[in-house]
């Protein structure tokens, strides 16, 4: 998830952005913390700083991204990207940006995490990475099955690839 982050926020560093907000789930959630560290490390790699006031831990909810969309307007936070930890906050933060007459992706681009079926069917297409949920249900297997044959697993971890979605959130076609 640290990479897939880190992609996702190359690829809006790649586009010409350098106020990127980024509104995360939980901040106790292993998967929230794994997706704010690669947002972070994207920014520092390219000699950019994590704005303090752009950041916005909630649920994982579209309420949340809805929210924060709001809640950075009315403090007339200037950001032209937004990266949402999952798809549900960023599907919320494109409403918001829409009810406020904002332009996707011209005046504000969005990215979104996991290619959850809410990327495929909010319009304009959300771009994503897309969580490989395929292949860890079968790395969680293969890790059963070794535990179940007795097989010492120690702390193995599989890092999968987590590929970048394009969509029109991102990329004016």
């Amino acid at each position: 998830e640290v990479q897939g982050a880190a992609m996702g926020t190359q690829h809006l560093i790649d586009l010409g952005h350098r106020r990127i907000a980024f509104f995360g789930g939980p901040a106790q959630s292993y998967s929230a913390r794994s997706r704010f560290l690669g947002f972070q490390r994207a920014l520092a790699m390219n000699g950019l700083d994590s704005a303090p006031e752009l950041i916005r831990h909630g649920h994982w909810e579209e309420a949340h991204g809805f929210a924060a969309v709001f809640d950075l307007m009315a403090m007339r936070a200037e950001f032209t990207a937004i990266f949402g930890a999952n798809d549900f906050i960023a599907a919320g933060a494109l409403h918001a940006l829409q009810t406020l007459g904002r332009r996707i992706p011209q005046d504000v681009a969005v990215l979104g995490f996991d290619d959850h079926t809410t990327a495929r069917i909010v319009r304009p297409g959300l771009t994503t990475v897309a969580l490989p949920s395929r292949e860890m249900g079968r790395a969680a297997a293969r890790l059963l099955v070794a535990l179940i044959a007795g097989e010492p697993v120690g702390d193995r971890a599989e890092s999968l690839p987590c590929p970048l979605v394009v969509r029109q959130s991102t990329i004016a076609t």
